[in-house]
């Protein structure tokens, strides 16, 4: 793996910000929060998310409780929204980790295609 990226970040054109994850590895979620700690002073009015873990495996301990770390420090604006594109096997994981570590400060879902992530964060 350390030879290929773990995250993939890009902008679309209509403003969704997307994280591709191919490793949950603790190096993996050391770059997620070096990603989102630079961006923390520049946060938009209106935020569409998503975090696509289809083409990842199962999270580390370590990588949830920094997502729930950055969660939780990230000043969020009033008009947020983050879908979680899973893949069918890990939907169920995923849906707990939503609920167990992260007090929600927006509007989250959990879909298996990123299709429809899109439609619903465009709505």
């Amino acid at each position: 793996m350390d030879d290929k990226k773990s995250i993939r970040v890009r902008q679309r054109d209509d403003g969704i910000l997307v994280f591709e994850f191919y490793a949950m590895h603790k190096k993996a979620a050391d770059e997620f929060a070096a990603i989102v700690r630079a961006g923390m002073n520049s946060v938009p009015e209106k935020l569409r998310v998503i975090y696509d873990f289809s083409q990842s495996p199962s999270p580390t301990p370590y990588f949830l409780t920094l997502q729930g770390k950055l969660y939780n420090e990230y000043p969020h604006p009033a008009d947020e929204k983050s879908a979680y594109v899973t893949g069918i096997d890990n939907n169920e994981v995923w849906v707990r980790i939503v609920r167990k570590y992260l007090v929600a400060k927006d509007i989250m879902k959990v879909f298996t295609m990123r299709e429809d992530a899109i439609k619903w964060l465009l709505e």
